[in-house]
Formats: C-alpha cells, structure tokens, sequence
C-alpha cells in the first residue's frame, strides 16, 4: 500500500525525532567525561605519564603453591573469622624505597577452628597479615617450588598504630618517604615480618602505621636525596622523623694485581648493623664511584661480577665526608687511548675556577682491591652412555655457609660453569630429580678448592636411578590425615630438608633419594607432628610402607 505524501513526511519526521531523543538520552545518561572514549584517553594519558595502575587481582591462580594457616587468640583458643590477606613479598625489598602496589593478593575467611588454606600461590616469599576486630597478627612464610604446604600459626595481638611525620633539615615535609618497622624492645614476637608492612608519607609528610603491636618499635626512615635513620616511637605519642643530607662514600676500585682502575663495574654496599641497607652503584672509566646521602655506618663492599671479586669494608664516620664537592660525570671528560684501550681523564672544558679549587681540596678517594674472580666447571654425565645431561642445577656454596648458594645449569654437552667465587673451599651438589639424582660414586655432595687463579676444574657427577620412601600417616584413632607434610632430613645434604605433601588419604611416595642416604622422616601438620622413622639407611630397593602417627592436633 502505497504512502500518501503528507503521511510519508509525518513518519519520517516522527522516526528522527525518536533517534534524536535515543541519542540525547544516552549522551544524558553516560556524560563526556566519564564515557568510553573519555576513560581509554585517560587510560593512555596515564600509561605515558607512568600513572595507571591496574587494580591487584584478588585471590588469582599462579601456581601450584599451597599455603596453611591457624589463627589463634591471646589465649590459645581458634580465632573463628579472623581474615587473612596474603601479598607476595618482591625479592627486591628495599627499607630505602617504597614497595611497588601488589600485582596480586588473597583473601580468605579463618573457619570455626581458626584454620584457613590458600591454593593457586606461585613459589615465593608472602606476607600473612590475619586482622578480627582490633587484633591483628603477621607472619612470613615462603612457597616452595616443591609439593609441600606452606604454613603459618599466629596468635592475635591488640593493634597499637603509629603516626607521624616526616621533615627535612629545614622542617619542611618529606612526601615519599618509607617507614620501615625494624624491631620491638618490649615485645616477645619475631618482628622480621613486620618490615613488610612499610607505610609512605604523603605530600604533608604524614604516615600512618596501622598494625604494630603495643610496645617501644624502632623505626627506619629514609626519602629520596636524604640520608635515612633509625627513630623510636614509644607509646601512642605521634612521631618527628627530621632527615639530613647525610655523608658521602667517594672511593676507587683498583686491579690489586698492576693497581689499575677498574671500570664499569657494578659495586653493593651493605651496612654492617640494621636494618643492613644496601646501595649499588657502577664505577667510572676511572674506577671511581661515589655514594651520596649515606648515614654513618660500616658498609661492607662487594662486586656483582663474574669476573673480579673484592671484599672490604668502609666505614663513614659523621661529617667524614661532608665537604666532598661532587665530581663531574667521568664520561663527559674521558677518551680512550688506542695503545691501551683504557679510559683516561682529558681537559675538563668549560669548568668554572671556584670548581677546580674546590676540587683540589676534596678528600682522595678510598682505594679498594678487587681480585680476579674464581670459576669451577665440570660436567653431569649418562652413567650408561657417557654423554652429558643438560638441564641440571648444579650449586655451590662456600665454607661460611654464609648467603644464596652460586649455581649454573648444565649446557646440551652436560658442561657446568659456576663464576663469580672467591678464594676457598666449596661444597658443590646438583638438583635431586625425583626419578633421577647426580652422584660421585656413594655421595651426591663433592668439594672443590678456589684460589684465585681462574676456572679449577670441579667434579664429574654421574646419573644413577633414584629410589623412593613411601607410607601413610594415621591418627591416633587409625584414621587417614588428610594432607600432611612430610619432612625427609638426608643427613650430609647441604640444601635439606625436603618438605613434601602427602595426599587426601594421608599416602606418601617420595623420590630423589640415594641408595646411600641417611634419612630421618617426620610427619607434620600445622603445631603438630609425628614420631620420627629413623635415621635409617634407604638402601638399593628404597623404603616402602613407612607408618607415621600423629597424636591430638588443632586441626581436627
């Protein structure tokens, strides 16, 4: 049916005046500033500004990590609904500079016992902070790459917050300053975890330090440009942190062999008392280095090199280093020499009179030796063909026993090189594979001598079949115990314990173990624990229906 001309006009005029209302009413509804458009232009404005930051993700699935925990109260008893929130700790912590926003945390809910468990964590440090009304308790706990449970017990302590401010010499405030709880006078707790809970000052240089318990705390207070220091907070009474310019450390890294300068090396200072900050810094083409805005302090020296090691110590007296004029960036005023190919010092162009004299009367830097580093390289082999196996870990560690253990992994020929040592006696071990270890003969640990004069020649371990232990923990009523941590002690074994979880009915099967090994098993699970099965010896055909009991625990 064919539109009469008039009516065509009304319904056309009739359907625009619809859309337009449609989209006035949307305009209306989503206003220009916080529109699609408008939040992906912000979005991009702050992603080059380096300001956005995306909201943590709650309780994500990293990993295979599991984490255990029991809250209890003053007095002993499960704190039923105590919340816990978990946060990874970066390895990177630093008392000088504020932690980075967590990427990621967990949350969960203490049950009618006082127990909570936490899946999906990835291997790492975290910090457990467990909050019920105005208690509060924080533990640190670290996630294994194996199959064991991480757990924590903590009792439940009245909150005490700190509050304060932060001003320079001047008494102006300090904005991005970090406080850093260090540790109690009055307190019977471990207070390490409590350095996780770092608080920064705003534009008024204001902090708050919501969960620390009642008692004298000292704390580390440190800013940018700013040498930082120790204060005490007693009581309630709001605290005054005033930070100084400080000291400077202005020294010389030298080849102890001709005394030549050593450039472009990377150098770690780490006072000696708490909290043991550590700055890095690279040398020059001269070998020179200066670290600014130091407190008084000893600071122990060390290269992060693979190819010189030094040890020493400087210690900055106050006002040691205070008239120290800083030095012109050596790049600016160095060329290379083409006999020797070191960087030497030209002409400063430019430098104004009253810098040269000021220069002249500046203190001569430290000098500081650094020592070629040693090297151990060896191979891991195919005991039945003879050819090397890649992949493996392979770890020393020197005879302090002192830090991180070096280690290198095995190339496609089998070859490990391990760098960066200093003179001594290191004991050297690989990996343990659960159907698989690496041994000399009847021991899987060997030691090797480093003096100085380069790579030494480390041992040749041999692949050989693992055996296994494995058995069941029952209660003391007979029962299966649901996910208990087996503890394996292999006497000798420098990386030891091996933690491993047994399964939902309480069975273990466990690997990686010598023949050889001397082994002592406990069962454990939050505050309790089983007997110990030995020390027994593995033997060739490994140890089958081991029986662990465990008695009366919380976590029934």
């Amino acid at each position: 049916m064919r539109m009469s001309g008039p009516i065509f006009v009304i319904s056309s005029m009739l359907v625009l005046l619809f859309l337009v209302m449609h989209l006035v009413g949307r305009q209306a509804a989503v206003p220009p500033e916080v529109s699609d458009t408008a939040l992906r232009r912000d979005q991009v404005r702050q992603l080059l500004s380096g300001e956005y930051h995306r909201e943590p993700l709650k309780n994500p699935d990293l990993g295979p990590g599991r984490l255990r925990c029991l809250v209890r109260d003053a007095s002993g008893q499960g704190a039923s609904g105590a919340r816990l929130r978990i946060t990874p700790i970066p390895p990177a912590a630093s008392v000088l500079v504020p932690p980075a926003p967590h990427p990621h945390f967990w949350e969960v809910s203490a049950d009618a016992r006082g127990q909570a468990a936490i899946a999906g964590l990835p291997a790492g440090a975290f910090l457990v902070l467990a909050t019920r009304a105005g208690d509060h308790a924080v533990a640190r706990v670290d996630v294994g790459e194996g199959s064991g449970i991480a757990e924590a017990i903590l009792v439940l302590s009245p909150n005490a917050p700190r509050a304060g401010t932060v001003k320079d010499r001047a008494g102006a405030p300090v904005a991005g300053a970090t406080v850093t709880p260090l540790s109690a006078r009055d307190w019977a707790g471990v207070a390490e975890p409590y350095r996780a809970l770092q608080a920064g000052t705003d534009e008024n240089g204001a902090f708050t330090l919501p969960h620390l318990p009642p008692g004298e705390w000292n704390l580390f207070v440190a800013a940018p440009g700013l040498a930082p220091r120790a204060v005490r907070a007693e009581g309630a009474e709001p605290i005054t942190a005033v930070l100084d310019t400080g000291e400077t450390i202005f020294a010389q890294l030298l080849r102890e062999g001709d005394g030549r300068p050593l450039g472009n090396v990377k150098v770690a200072l780490r006072a000696t008392d708490p909290p043991g900050e550590t700055y890095t810094v690279q040398t020059s083409g001269s070998g020179h280095f200066t670290v600014d805005h130091v407190r008084p302090a000893t600071y122990a020296l060390s290269l992060i090199s693979d190819t010189y090691t030094a040890s020493a110590s400087l210690t900055v007296a106050p006002g040691q280093r205070a008239g120290l004029v800083p030095a012109t960036p050596e790049s600016r005023n160095m060329r290379i020499d083409p006999l020797t190919g070191t960087a030497v010092a030209t002409p400063a162009s430019g430098r104004a009179p009253s810098d040269s004299a000021a220069r002249e009367t500046a203190p001569a830097p430290t000098p500081v030796l650094a020592y070629p580093a040693g090297a151990i390289r060896g191979r891991v082999l195919d005991s039945t063909q003879g050819a090397g196996v890649p992949g493996v870990r392979v770890l020393a560690r020197g005879g302090d026993a002192a830090g991180a253990p070096r280690e290198a992994v095995t190339d496609q020929g089998g070859y490990y090189h391990i760098r960066g040592l200093v003179p001594g006696t290191y004991t050297i071990w690989t990996e343990r594979w659960p159907d698989q270890i690496f041994a000399l003969g009847s021991s899987a640990v060997a030691e090797a001598n480093v003096d100085g004069s380069g790579t030494v020649t480390g041992p040749v371990f041999e692949a050989a079949p693992a055996v296994y232990v494995s058995g069941e923990v029952l209660d003391d009523a007979g029962n299966p115990v649901a996910d208990p941590n087996i503890v394996v002690e292999v006497a000798g074994a420098p990386d030891g314990p091996y933690v491993h979880a047994a399964d939902a009915g309480g069975r273990f099967h466990i690997g990686g173990l010598h023949p050889d090994d001397q082994i002592r098993i406990v069962a454990r699970k939050l505050s309790a624990s089983s007997s110990a099965f030995g020390p027994v010896s593995v033997g060739p055909s490994g140890l089958q229906a081991v029986l662990l009991r465990m008695g009366a625990a919380p976590w029934r």
